[in-house]
């Protein structure tokens, strides 16, 4: 009798550490459920980051990554050479019939576009710049550096409202998440004060593409024609320059200038008939839009 006493007793005192085992072990399962949670948002997350990037890159003519692994090299790609000096599009008067390309059908790949034929206006008086209602597109004035100074090769590049704390790279990466995100306007502020403090960094050419898209993107067609423009000029033989035309056809017609955005959309097949199925099923879509 007192061996089963001693036994009871002994199974009534090991009970609350079973109980207090088990709550222990419950309340495990549920933080690792909660982590396996956390991980499957995290992996969607990360999926749809790669998703909008690969987007992003396809409308720039830029290859898509295969992973999110591959995001550091993507929002690090160059392709395109320094941009040139600002150039005067807007000196000449225009003309609604004038044409935008040269007649001959010669290959100008090399050579700028000439915009300063578009068709903005009566055509009567002579325009000096696109920021005017009824004017031709015309690169703007070299903005002022921190220190006064003129910043070369990128035109419409503002001084920055703010030092950059940051590295060139890491406020890059910055300013190019918010166009992921689709914060364009962060964005477009962000690549201006980059410019504006990096001018002659190897991505320059690439931020300048993305401040024309964060532009484009918040309706402002005027700074994003003159924008995508400078990078056209830049380096018309870059992968860059048939989605910068297509942009640029985008913007004039956005404006209502349906005979210079038609005859830059068909630049772009006539310059570039190697490009993507994806790009030349972009460019007869927007000549489609544009009443081309």
């Amino acid at each position: 009798m007192m061996r089963v006493a001693a036994l009871v007793l002994a199974v009534l005192l090991a009970a609350p550490a079973a109980a207090q085992d088990s709550a222990e072990m419950g309340q495990m399962r549920l933080y690792v459920q909660q982590l396996e949670e956390r991980i499957r948002q995290l992996t969607g997350q990360n999926e749809q980051l790669v998703y909008e990037l690969n987007r992003v890159r396809t409308e720039s003519g830029q290859p898509p990554v295969a992973s999110a692994g591959q995001l550091g090299a993507a929002v690090t790609a160059q392709e395109l050479p320094g941009l040139p000096a600002p150039q005067d599009l807007g000196s000449m008067s225009i003309a609604a019939d004038d044409p935008l390309i040269a007649p001959d059908g010669g290959d100008h790949a090399g050579e700028p576009i000439d915009l300063s034929t578009l068709a903005g206006g009566t055509g009567e008086a002579p325009v000096g710049s696109f920021e005017d209602p009824n004017g031709a597109l015309s690169a703007p004035a070299s903005p002022a550096s921190p220190d006064g100074t003129a910043v070369a090769g990128l035109p419409g590049t503002p001084a920055p409202a703010t030092a950059l704390s940051g590295s060139s790279r890491d406020e890059y990466d910055l300013a190019y998440g918010y166009i992921l995100t689709g914060d364009f306007d962060l964005a477009e502020q962000s690549f201006q004060n980059w410019l504006a403090a990096f001018p002659g960094d190897p991505q320059a050419p690439d931020a300048q593409f993305w401040l024309a898209e964060s532009q484009l993107q918040q309706g402002d067609y005027r700074k994003a024609a003159n924008a995508f423009l400078a990078v056209y000029q830049a380096a018309p033989g870059s992968a860059k320059a048939p989605n910068a035309l297509l942009k640029l056809g985008t913007a004039l017609s956005a404006l209502g200038e349906r005979n210079a955005a038609c005859a830059t959309l068909a630049e772009v097949e006539r310059k570039y008939p190697g490009s993507s199925a994806e790009l030349m099923s972009r460019v007869d879509d927007e000549a489609e839009r544009a009443g081309c």
